[in-house]
């Protein structure tokens, strides 16, 4: 599947992504995390998958920024590492060494 970035916002938030600046987040709530700003060293922003405190959803008043599309694409990202895992009998992941082979 391939997926066109349509605005500079977008591929804001995937320079954010890809950089991994959203690869520890931190829990606010169950649905708002702390993204780090990308101008101020230091400075975070709470924010979800629909709104965030950065400036320019305060200021400019942008239905997405490019935190909460961060957000959404790290979450889908993690939705899809997490079914791509094979299942165990036990739950557990299994080493590819301890899979036997029929050739």
């Amino acid at each position: 599947m391939t997926t066109v970035l349509r605005n500079s916002r977008q591929q804001k938030a995937l320079a954010l992504v890809t950089s991994g600046a959203l690869d520890h987040l931190v829990n606010v709530d169950p649905d708002h995390y702390l993204i780090p700003s990308a101008c101020a060293e230091g400075s975070f922003y709470v924010t979800s998958t629909h709104d965030c405190t950065c400036p320019d959803v305060t200021y400019n008043h942008v239905a997405l920024c490019k935190h909460s599309i961060a957000l959404r694409i790290a979450r889908t990202l993690d939705a899809t590492r997490e079914d791509s895992t094979p299942p165990a009998s036990n739950g557990r992941v299994i080493p590819a060494s301890q899979i036997e082979r029929e050739d």
